[in-house]
């Protein structure tokens, strides 16, 4: 029992304790409010202070005791404001466009002439002004015909020159279509005598090398052209384009190599079939010129021995494929 009362005394102490705690924390909050608020008032009486002192001055410039006075000074100010701009607008409209001559001029009549003499000298003005508006508008009508007659004058000339320049330039065109037509066919005749001349002129070997070209090429090519004036080869496409060998593929370029050196050793070899030696001349060739090539070896092998070496089984085995009475002779390694 007396560990009982030890345990619920110390609980009451604790919550002593506890509540003393919270009430410190409370005053605290309290006192640091209390700072802010003085904080605060004392900023609104500076605030207070400076609007006195301002209102001080307001009242020293408009010549004002209180704040009534004040008012009634500041109505007065306004409405003078709006007089004065009316006064403004009112003499803008007055003097708007004249010189200085004439608003000297309305001034003195302002000042020497009274309502009724300045009506008269405003009706007299407007019978001067509407007189002078009738007279430019007869002005007006005259400079309008005048006008239309020279224009009309104008067309009829430049219509009489136009036609001469139309007819002039009818006449020069029927000159120039005769012409191009003389040259047109000159040209085309000049064409088809220099192709027939190039065919029937051309050297046995490069006729030979057209024919190669064309089968290496499964006819995308039809000729070898020898082009003399530039000292240059080209080929004639399937389509009549010419191509210069400058600007042919690296594999086009290839396939016309080979076709200048067969159909050269088929010239060298007229009197005796010498053997053709060739060292894997299409390993830069793509499957189908591989093809192409193989087939005009087979032919080149029925007039000529062909010792073809080469590395590659794929390229072997198309040569066995392509030409059936090729041998395979394997070097020792």
């Amino acid at each position: 029992r007396a560990r009982g009362d030890a345990a619920a005394a110390l609980r009451l102490l604790q919550a002593e304790a506890d509540g003393q705690a919270a009430r410190r924390a409370e005053r605290e909050a309290q006192r640091e409010k209390r700072a802010e608020a003085a904080v605060r008032l004392e900023g609104l009486a500076r605030r207070m202070e400076e609007l006195l002192a301002r209102q001080e001055r307001w009242f020293a410039a408009g010549g004002v005791a209180n704040e009534l006075a004040w008012l009634a000074a500041l109505e007065r100010s306004e409405r003078l404001a709006e007089v004065e701009q009316e006064l403004f607008r009112l003499n803008a409209t007055v003097t708007a466009g004249l010189s200085e001559a004439e608003q000297a001029r309305l001034d003195v009549w302002l000042s020497e002439l009274d309502e009724a003499a300045l009506r008269a000298e405003s009706a007299g003005a407007e019978r001067a002004w509407r007189e002078a508006e009738a007279e430019r508008g007869r002005q007006l009508e005259l400079l309008g015909r005048a006008r239309q007659r020279l224009e009309q004058l104008l067309r009829d000339g430049d219509r009489q020159r136009l036609i001469g320049e139309r007819e002039a330039a009818a006449a020069a065109l029927e000159a120039l279509i005769d012409r191009y037509a003389v040259l047109a066919v000159s040209m085309t005749m000049i064409r088809r005598t220099k192709r027939i001349m190039e065919e029937q002129r051309q050297p046995a070997v490069l006729r030979e090398a057209s024919r190669l070209m064309n089968r290496l090429t499964e006819g995308r090519y039809k000729r070898i052209l020898l082009r003399e004036d530039v000292g240059a080869i080209a080929l004639e496409a399937a389509d009549g384009r010419t191509v210069e060998s400058g600007f042919l593929s690296r594999g086009a370029a290839e396939q016309l190599y080979l076709a200048m050196r067969f159909a050269l050793a088929d010239e060298a070899a007229a009197a005796h079939a010498l053997p053709l030696l060739l060292d894997d001349p299409f390993v830069n060739f793509d499957r189908d010129r591989q093809r192409a090539a193989a087939d005009v070896l087979g032919e080149l092998a029925e007039r000529r021995q062909i010792v073809f070496f080469t590395c590659h089984d794929p390229m072997r085995e198309l040569l066995l494929e392509r030409i059936p009475a090729a041998k395979l002779v394997e070097l020792a390694r």
